[in-house]
């Protein structure tokens, strides 16, 4: 499997409200505020050989570090959630668009058209799923 690359994880301010909404999956990847002098957050590679969830890295003293997941994990838990995140090319406008869809009704809660690349529509999809759990509560029932 190859490596994830820099536009495959989620951004700092995505992962952090993942983990506000409960995310605590293990990952091997980390945002760290304490590598750079003024405190931006950057991907870090754990070196763990098991991954340590975000509760068990901040009982063990790391609470600057935020599990930094990728696109596809942070649908996964989303899907999870009961809310699909989708992609799609859209062949007549040469772009794509994304949308967030209950799983339970199979309606659409957003959609957009226009993002140029898979990967900003991707992102964009992911930041209103996890908008639309925090205005509703990580535990509400979508349907």
């Amino acid at each position: 499997m190859p490596a994830p690359t820099i536009d495959s994880f989620v951004t700092y301010e995505q992962a952090q409200n993942l983990k506000e909404l409960g995310y605590n999956e293990k990952g091997y990847f980390f945002f760290s505020r304490t590598f750079c002098d003024d405190g931006t957050p950057v991907i870090v590679h754990k070196g763990f050989v098991i991954p340590p969830t975000n509760e068990e890295m901040d009982d063990i003293g790391m609470e600057n570090h935020i599990s930094a997941p990728t696109h596809s994990q942070a649908a996964r838990w989303l899907r999870g959630k009961k809310m699909s995140v989708e992609v799609e090319y859209n062949i007549g406008k040469n772009d794509w668009y994304c949308r967030v869809r209950d799983m339970h009704e199979g309606y659409n809660l957003y959609y957009k058209f226009g993002h140029k690349t898979y990967e900003n529509a991707f992102s964009d999809a992911i930041s209103n799923a996890i908008k639309i759990l925090m205005r509703n509560g990580a535990d509400a029932d979508m349907a």
